[in-house]
């Protein structure tokens, strides 16, 4: 659950679909394209949880309003604005958070037809722009669930992904050996609905591209800027990420929303910063550009003009046997998404082209 718990396609770019390919074969040799990319449920679950803690008897309108902020958002206009980002970045890898499905029909027990499924809307958008992606890993972490003031379920899955290119020869690009899991030092908090607990976990997956090997691993941290007890359980949990996701002889990427401040060294959360550095990473949007790389966070109904982006949460970590050769940022520029919605994630995604070891 973030923050407890931030595009657009034209002529030019339907032009670079068309070329993006050959254009990658000409000028990637010897390199992977990696972006992470928070997609942004629509809702940080402020009033909901707030009721859940606090006042029980407000819980039910705190529901209401938590999907009516979500509809308010446009999912499905915000999952099309990121497919154009990721189509004109042609990354071979993305690692994708808050990949949440909404459902809103029948109980809460039964209700499987999502209202929203962002990982689908956002395969689909990639599919009719011309793309090439499939999910391969998809890990499945905390639900929220509650009923309106007319009793209708809200149930929100939220989910972790990564997602791989599927039109590259497959000499070039071979995939194995996919894994997912939760942690087990998760967050756990009582309240007067029944125990709330912050599932999150990570996927990884074993690549060979253009003849090299390595990891891929995606992951969404507990939120260590908010302070103890979350820093805490987010140095557990990167600890868990480098001792089982990151137990391997092969050279690992992680692409992932990481919660920590790592702009800022005051900040709780820059603990488990210095942590994966210490364990010889190396953090490739430093390694690859000198702009500020900020990524979190816009409002969370997406309704500033002008950008709030203020810590770099989203990263791109890598072993030091791979060079960065690139490093941008996604969905940094306001646009009409939808209605009063101006950015298609509270997050930026983060491009990182990386040389891969000989």
């Amino acid at each position: 659950m973030k923050r407890q718990v931030r595009w657009i396609a034209s002529i030019f770019l339907a032009f670079n679909v068309v070329s993006s390919t050959a254009l990658a074969q000409n000028n990637d040799h010897g390199a992977v394209r990696i972006m992470t990319y928070n997609l942004d449920e629509g809702t940080d679950y402020q009033e909901a949880l707030g009721a859940a803690l606090f006042n029980p008897a407000a819980f039910p309108a705190a529901v209401q309003l938590t999907i009516n902020n979500v509809r308010a958002t446009n999912p499905p206009a915000r999952m099309a604005a990121i497919a154009s980002e990721i189509a004109a970045h042609q990354p071979d890898l993305v690692g994708v958070q808050e990949a949440t499905q909404w459902r809103t029909s029948g109980t809460c027990a039964d209700s499987t037809a999502p209202e929203f499924d962002l990982l689908q809307s956002l395969l689909a958008q990639l599919s009719a722009l011309g793309e090439h992606y499939d999910a391969i890993a998809v890990t499945k972490e905390f639900d929220f669930v509650g009923f309106t003031p007319s009793g209708s379920c809200v149930r929100a899955t939220n989910q972790d992904a990564i997602l791989a290119r599927t039109d590259l020869a497959a000499g070039g690009f071979q995939l194995a050996n996919v894994q997912s899991a939760n942690f087990q030092n998760v967050l756990t908090f009582s309240t007067s609905i029944g125990p709330l607990k912050l599932l999150r976990g990570w996927a990884s997956v074993d690549a060979v591209v253009r003849g090299q090997s390595f990891r891929f691993i995606t992951t969404h941290l507990e939120d260590g800027t908010q302070g103890y007890p979350f820093s805490v359980y987010q140095q557990l949990q990167a600890s868990e990420l480098l001792q089982k996701a990151g137990s391997t002889d092969l050279p690992i990427i992680i692409a992932a929303d990481f919660n920590v401040a790592a702009n800022n060294s005051a900040d709780p959360s820059y603990g488990t910063y210095r942590e994966l550095i210490a364990a010889g990473l190396v953090d490739e949007w430093q390694a690859g550009s000198s702009a500020g790389g900020l990524t979190c966070c816009q409002s969370p109904l997406l309704t500033n003009m002008s950008s709030s982006l203020s810590n770099r949460i989203d990263l791109v970590f890598a072993s030091d046997r791979f060079v960065a050769r690139a490093a941008q940022l996604a969905g940094t520029t306001p646009s009409d998404i939808a209605s009063n919605v101006f950015w298609p994630s509270d997050h930026a995604g983060v491009f990182v082209k990386l040389k891969l070891p000989d």
